[in-house]
């Protein structure tokens, strides 16, 4: 992988006492001998952040400090790719052809991951030990007393709170270049403006005038990269520590132009049935939830001017729940999820497979559902 910038940080040696040091370090931090020994018991914003950053980096230390974040995705997609091999004797021609381009797309996130991995070890480890032990020392930026920014050459550590409660902590990782490439375009026609018009009204973005997606689920970048085709543009762009586990941030850009959100809401309010299931199949995936317990479809309709998709949710059987959330339930939701799954089942039971795949494997459990 190419690098912007060259560093001299050593990598640790596998199984070395600078691994074990780290870890016994952040352990510290975990029993409160480091913060006991601050002597500042007022917690401001600041503090509650900075404890909130090492409490953290001390529940996850193996991952950071002796394995790499980046272990437990690779050997996720290390055995979907192999299941994505293995099916070239289907019978199903289409089934074939499909697994065969997530494959050639599944491949390359695992060779960047592998490649990220190494980086990790050979720069980005050493320098979030600095920040680290910088954050120790109370060496940090605050800005607007909103987020705590830790900076180094090749590392931003930012530690946000959205919402009231929920305080999210990133490291956006410089010089990981990405790759290019091929996917052959499957869709035209109808079928192509109903999933473009899913992702563009639900949570992708745009890099001057082009397709852009972040997104923390290696199952949607699999399936947006599989859906605009053409040339597409992959890379890691940031690692989130969060309460649950630590995930691997994606970044993709496609090298169509991207539709408007005004051609996109044409298309959706003279779409029928098929093809506003396909688009709603789409939006789903990005804005929204499956709820099977509740045998439920909920709809978040987070931005502006999307009146007439309202509108016409309502038709389709879509009840207003007030903050934007529109949902559907039992049979009505039951009936739509089938129609998705006939629809998109190959595709569905393919990604499945991926640890992260939760939303695709509730929809698929809620059609079948009698």
């Amino acid at each position: 992988m190419m690098r912007k910038n060259e560093t001299n940080q050593n990598p640790p040696s596998e199984g070395g006492n600078q691994k074990q040091k780290e870890a016994g370090r952040a352990n510290d931090v975990a029993n409160g001998s480091i913060l006991n020994n601050e002597g500042n018991t007022e917690l401001n914003e600041y503090n509650e952040y900075r404890e909130v950053l090492l409490r953290r980096i001390s529940k996850f230390k193996d991952m950071l400090f002796v394995e790499s974040p980046y272990n437990a995705l690779i050997r996720d997609l290390e055995n979907w790719v192999y299941s994505a091999r293995v099916i070239g004797n289907s019978n199903n021609e289409w089934e074939v052809k499909v697994r065969e381009i997530l494959y050639k797309i599944g491949d390359r996130m695992l060779q960047l991951c592998r490649q990220a991995r190494e980086e990790w070890f050979r720069v980005h480890y050493g320098e979030l030990n600095k920040l680290f032990e910088g954050l120790l020392r109370s060496e940090v930026r605050v800005i607007n007393d909103k987020r705590l920014v830790l900076r180094s050459e090749n590392l931003t550590i930012t530690i946000n709170r959205i919402k009231t409660r929920k305080v999210t902590i990133r490291l956006v990782l410089k010089g990981l270049l990405g790759v290019n490439i091929r996917v052959p375009k499957l869709f035209n026609g109808y079928l192509r403006r109903a999933t473009l018009s899913g992702w563009v009204l639900s949570d992708e973005g745009r890099d001057r005038g082009r397709p852009m997606m972040f997104t923390a689920y290696t199952w949607q970048a699999l399936l947006w990269a599989l859906v605009h085709g053409g040339r597409i543009h992959i890379r890691i762009y940031a690692i989130d520590i969060n309460d649950d586990g630590i995930t691997v941030i994606w970044q993709l850009r496609a090298g169509h132009k991207r539709i408007s959100k005004d051609s996109a809401i044409k298309w959706v309010v003279k779409f029928n049935d098929e093809e506003f299931t396909n688009f709603l199949f789409f939006f789903t995936l990005g804005d929204g939830s499956i709820d099977i317990k509740k045998q439920r479809i909920r709809l978040y309709i987070y931005k502006r001017g999307l009146e007439q998709l309202i509108d016409k949710l309502r038709n389709y059987g879509f009840i207003e729940e007030g903050d934007g959330r529109l949902a559907l339930y039992t049979a009505k939701a039951k009936g739509l999820a089938k129609k998705w799954y006939n629809m998109w089942g190959i595709v569905i039971d393919a990604l499945s497979e991926l640890k992260d795949a939760e939303k695709l494997r509730r929809i698929k459990t809620l059609a079948m559902l009698d």
